[in-house]
């Protein structure tokens, strides 16, 4: 199943609530529904997860602190976008194997956890050239 912001994830649950580290990824992916038991939250790692980084702020909380519980969590896959690139990080023996996209509009990258899935950034880096112009006039 997958979610977008805000949705909550815990990603080191502990039944008895113990650990209240949460966050809230841009764009999740989770196929062990268990982990879902109470339709709100993730309780435990997603299998792939996107964050999109919007301001200056959040490169560093991005490229290291998430970057670092997601490796440590297990999260499977975790991308991360920004306005000229797109790095996939891919887990692999406990560590993230990255790969670095230009963004571009014929920008097609599979999701390797995903068998079948492929995202296209045509929409995505359009309506950014639309809000450039837009703020150009």
């Amino acid at each position: 199943m997958a979610f977008i912001a805000p949705f909550d994830v815990r990603l080191f649950y502990e039944e008895d609530n113990s650990n209240k580290q949460v966050v809230q990824p841009d764009v999740l992916v989770v196929c062990d529904r268990k982990k879902l038991s109470d339709g709100r939250s993730c309780r435990g790692a997603p299998d792939f997860v996107v964050e999109i980084v919007s301001e200056e702020g959040s490169v560093k909380k991005v490229f290291v602190t998430k970057k670092a519980k997601y490796e440590k969590a297990g999260v499977r896959e975790y991308w991360v976008i920004d306005d000229e690139e797109v790095y996939k990080h891919v887990l692999v023996d406990g560590k993230y194997n990255e790969t670095v996209y230009a963004l571009d509009k014929d920008l097609r990258v599979g999701v390797d956890i995903l068998l079948g899935c492929e995202i296209s950034f045509r929409e995505i880096v359009e309506r950014q050239l639309r809000q450039e112009g837009e703020g150009d006039v």
